[in-house]
């Protein structure tokens, strides 16, 4: 009975004053104080903190690159609009899912940063607007069938944390490789026995084994730097599930990780290897993560290698799909090409 009122009470959430509160939040956070901010909950609700949380995290993981996006921006008074709204509609042009929605806000909270260190605090008020504005005309539907915002109390898997599973493999990559990972996590000892660590060990294993050749060429030809490595990762993992997503794909996902990851060791540059882990585990966090549990959660994935270990074919990951094929090897071939031809000009 409590839970249902709980869900009652978030689905009817003012989807404005969520924008407002997560808005004040960035400001706040960033040292600014928004004069003009209407009134706020003392102590905000369970919706309002959770978002704050997984903005924080967002916006943690993927800091240094969000930072560039809005930094080039060169927003002014005439542009503000225009430029949210080509970013919002490609943030959303292949979908939507929690993580995406995640992102708006930050996106939001960043971009009104940006509007007072640059002297147009006017602007805040119009930010919380547009956020508002297309949560309800473009969003709500799909909010409403998905559960509501109280669902969004429920997109992390609790029982494996996905950068764990992200830090295990790409750690274990590397060890098979000869290198030691100096910035590893201390879960190693924790992860060994976890079922699941070793069903990605041993899957990861296979797929590499059956690709070897053609995976080492192409990862090879991507030629990595601190510049290109994750619009590099970012291309081809959109490549990669931009045709649906199954358990080989997220074999494929561990997989290139751990091989950028080797590359980059090999190459000098050991410091991007925290950010692959937070790569995947971002990508997994917030694209596949509902998928994943439809799917059983990573229980599924162990009971699926199972299956795979006992030679049931109806799982079979590799030989059966022509499509995984070619979405592995095609996505990494076509990063691989534009990089070569980028070069060559």
């Amino acid at each position: 009975m409590v839970l249902e009122e709980l869900k009652s009470s978030m689905d009817s959430a003012d989807t404005r004053y969520c924008v407002i509160d997560y808005v004040n939040h960035r400001l706040t956070v960033r040292g600014y104080q928004w004069s003009h901010c209407p009134p706020l909950m003392d102590p905000p609700q369970k919706l309002q903190v959770l978002m704050r949380e997984k903005g924080d995290d967002f916006e943690e993981r993927y800091q240094a690159q969000f930072q560039d996006l809005v930094e080039q921006l060169h927003i002014t008074q005439n542009t503000a609009y225009s430029m949210f709204k080509s970013i919002v509609e490609e943030l959303f042009s292949g979908g939507i899912n929690w993580g995406r929605i995640v992102a708006l806000f930050a996106f939001g909270g960043s971009l009104a940063v940006r509007c007072v260190e640059t002297g147009m605090p006017n602007l805040v008020e119009s930010v919380v607007e547009w956020i508002t504005i297309y949560i309800e005309q473009h969003l709500q539907t799909w909010i409403i069938q998905h559960g509501g915002w109280f669902e969004l109390t429920f997109t992390k898997m609790n029982a494996v944390n996905s950068r764990n599973l992200a830090a295990d493999y790409i750690n274990y990559r590397l060890q098979k490789h000869g290198f030691s990972w100096e910035n590893r996590p201390s879960i190693e000892n924790q992860n060994n026995g976890l079922p699941v660590c070793q069903a990605i060990r041993a899957m990861g294993d296979e797929f590499e084994e059956r690709f070897q050749e053609q995976f080492d060429c192409m990862v090879n030809q991507l030629h990595i730097t601190q510049n290109t490595a994750y619009p590099t990762f970012q291309r081809v993992v959109e490549e990669l599930f931009s045709n649906g997503t199954n358990w080989g794909r997220v074999v494929a996902l561990f997989g290139f990780g751990g091989a950028i990851a080797v590359q980059c060791v090999e190459k000098g540059m050991p410091q991007i290897v925290d950010n692959i882990v937070d790569w995947v585990s971002t990508y997994i966090d917030y694209t596949l993560e509902e998928w994943i549990r439809s799917q059983g959660g990573w229980q599924g994935f162990v009971d699926f290698y199972s299956r795979r270990h006992n030679n049931t074919d109806q799982d079979n990951p590799w030989d059966g799909s022509r499509v995984f094929k070619l979405g592995v090897l095609g996505a990494l071939g076509a990063v691989a090409l534009g990089a070569i031809l980028t070069q060559r000009t």
